[in-house]
């Protein structure tokens, strides 16, 4: 069923030209599965030899052994270990939060040691504890490499919320919006090298981590993944033609600098109904869209809609802010009361601001009433190591009758980059603005 499946979509997305069908025919006949890289954890594996890249695609499934490649190749990992029986002796050292890995390849965000020894009992052994990269900027990069050596940076995209969102569930912007071209370059420099190392013959999906001038790599995937689709369409590149291009031997035939292109923006839905929707590492969204602009912002704002949020300039602007996202709070504030938001803020956050002399009404526990009542055309609620019951529910009110609603601080300082921006212009096709360069 596998290989015919494949076949179908192969036919559907025009890659007639580019892979032998009669490869897919004849797998599909013999029963034999077969699929361009690495399956998802749980999936069962198959033989990826006759397309090449066995060897990139079983690494990047292997924690140890992808840690021992990456580091060979004098690149940076999140520091961490396989913790074996003294979970909380390696977290001490870490430093708190930690990042745990299971066997299937789930993650879980640990703050302390009941936190962590919960997550062992419920998920069974560790393979490896990781430091939190705190307030760290992640990106996806997209490689391709041919049997030649032809290594080609295709895309990058930048994550709109901070490491620690699980990638399907973060909004993200290609190219990026806030890294320097100078660190933009690093990045794709580090995947670049990745992929050399792991002698990829096809797509390589790095995931990767910037905190200062530094870049750690934190996943790869020798595969195209729930990302390509976007990236496609963003760059105008049909990745997974030319990844099976490079995987049946044939040279990639571009560039190597990429296109220039319009920001282009994913955002996730997520779904009001899963009994929260705090972003986090549990993944949460049912769908995504995608949208351009002539900006970052503009491109934002349109997925903000596009998205079912109501994204205008009226109501009240409701901001719960976590201690650690105060500072934010003075420019957040300020920006909003300069578009004609009413801004209220709970308790905690309208101190701060009285010391910062600014001033802004308090909720005084009545986010929901609000929210409720019509009142509210943007909400902001961060969280920290607590969870209020009362924000949750806020959450929830939010998400569903559609009121713009954001859990990060760079999520929100975006959407109200998105309203500053000019007015929409008309809208155009897809096929219109990012246009395929011609087959080579």
């Amino acid at each position: 069923w596998a290989a015919a499946h494949l076949a179908a979509e192969a036919r559907a997305l025009g890659l007639a030209h580019v892979a032998d069908g009669e490869r897919f025919e004849a797998a599909a006949a013999a029963e034999a599965p077969l699929v361009l890289g690495t399956p998802a954890p749980g999936v069962t594996r198959v033989d990826l030899a006759s397309l090449g890249g066995a060897t990139a695609a079983a690494l990047c499934d292997s924690p140890d052994r992808f840690a021992e490649v990456a580091r060979a190749a004098g690149l940076q990992l999140p520091e961490g270990a396989a913790p074996g029986q003294r979970v909380g002796a390696l977290a001490e050292r870490l430093g708190w939060p930690v990042v745990m890995r299971d066997a299937s390849g789930e993650v879980e965000f640990c703050w302390n040691g009941a936190d962590a020894e919960r997550a062992r009992a419920l998920k069974g052994p560790v393979l490896r504890m990781e430091r939190f990269l705190a307030q760290a900027v992640e990106t996806d990069v997209v490689v391709l490499r041919d049997a030649h050596g032809a290594t080609v940076v295709a895309a990058v995209a930048e994550h709109v919320e901070p490491a620690g969102v699980t990638g399907q569930d973060a909004g993200c912007l290609c190219p990026p919006h806030t890294l320097s071209p100078e660190l933009v370059e690093r990045v794709k420099d580090v995947a670049s090298r990745l992929a050399v190392a792991l002698q990829v013959q096809g797509l390589l999906h790095v995931r990767c981590a910037s905190q200062g001038k530094e870049v750690f790599i934190l996943g790869a995937w020798a595969r195209p993944t729930w990302l390509t689709p976007f990236l496609s369409r963003a760059t105008g590149l049909d990745l997974p033609a030319l990844a099976l291009r490079a995987a049946l031997g044939k040279p990639l035939g571009l560039p190597a600098q990429a296109v220039a292109h319009p920001p282009a923006a994913r955002e996730a839905v997520v779904d009001a109904s899963s009994g929260d929707v705090l972003l986090g590492l549990e993944a949460r969204s049912r769908a995504e869209v995608m949208t351009l602009g002539k900006s970052a912002a503009q491109a934002f704002g349109r997925s903000q809609r596009a998205a079912g949020l109501d994204l205008e300039r009226r109501g009240h602007a409701l901001l719960a802010l976590a201690e650690s996202d105060h500072p934010s709070s003075v420019d957040l504030v300020r920006r909003l009361k300069g578009l004609g938001f009413e801004v209220v803020v709970d308790a905690a956050t309208q101190q701060y601001l009285a010391s910062k002399r600014h001033v802004a009404a308090t909720s005084e526990g009545r986010e929901v009433a609000l929210l409720r009542d019509g009142a509210v055309g943007f909400f902001v609620n961060t969280v920290g190591r607590g969870d209020e019951p009362r924000h949750a529910l806020a959450r929830l009110e939010a998400a569903s009758r559609g009121v713009p609603w954001f859990t990060t601080v760079e999520a929100a300082r975006l959407a109200v980059s998105a309203l500053e921006a000019p007015p929409l212009e008309t809208l155009l096709p897809l096929q219109t603005v990012v246009a395929a360069p011609p087959a080579a």
